[in-house]
């Protein structure tokens, strides 16, 4: 291994850090968004938006599961 270089732990550990400061970055905007949203709209609105976005957030979540990339992998026969 030449110098610089980073083994695998080292990426891992780099790769899990860098992921967690992405996901409190956009935490943090959803939440700044929903605080904005929840001025500008009536309550009633408000409530459908919240509603809306359980699903929306639940079907984000289970596309992120790694199905493209098993689909992408998976070899023709």
């Amino acid at each position: 291994m030449e110098k610089g270089e980073l083994n695998l732990t080292q990426k891992t550990s780099q790769g899990v850090f860098w992921k967690g400061i992405s996901q409190i970055i956009t935490q943090g905007v959803r939440f700044l968004i929903l605080l904005l949203l929840a001025r500008l709209l009536k309550p009633d609105d408000f409530g459908l938006l919240a509603m809306v976005a359980v699903f929306t957030n639940f079907f984000s979540l289970t596309s992120d599961l790694g199905l493209n990339a098993a689909i992408i992998q998976k070899k023709r026969t």
